[in-house]
């Protein structure tokens, strides 16, 4: 089975998504190497396709996904900017507030990105 991380990248109300050369649009994802951890894998995926840097403590798991291919952690992380430098897997990326006009580009389920916002909004507050 491969091991995966998924990180719904957010700025204000806007989501990150990069558009892979088939025009599927996606999250900042990729597979973990051996003896990575899932927070490891993502800080590491997020950097190589956005150099976009970020630390363990930006990142709150809230979800996962399985099938029989697949295990993905899903984690969120609001940045404090929009600078994206795409790597060569991606030809294009966008920001964008409208989720229902990104589910039809997207293989992801994006039904709970909302709720997982506000879930680390919350999060981020209680640590200050």
């Amino acid at each position: 089975m491969k091991l995966c991380s998924v990180i719904i990248t957010y700025h204000n109300d806007e989501y990150l998504f990069l558009e892979r050369p088939n025009h599927n649009f996606v999250p900042p994802c990729g597979s973990m190497e051996k003896s990575e951890d899932p927070r490891d894998c993502a800080i590491r995926e997020l950097f190589e396709e956005t150099e976009i840097g970020i630390s363990k403590d930006d990142l709150l798991l809230v979800d996962y996904w399985n099938d029989d291919f697949i295990f993905s952690f899903i984690f969120i992380t609001r940045v404090l900017n929009k600078k994206v430098t795409i790597s060569n897997e991606h030809i294009n990326y966008v920001w964008e507030k409208d989720l229902e006009l990104m589910q039809s580009k997207t293989d992801f389920d994006l039904s709970k990105w909302s709720l997982f916002r506000n879930l680390n909004e919350f999060y981020i507050k209680d640590k200050l």
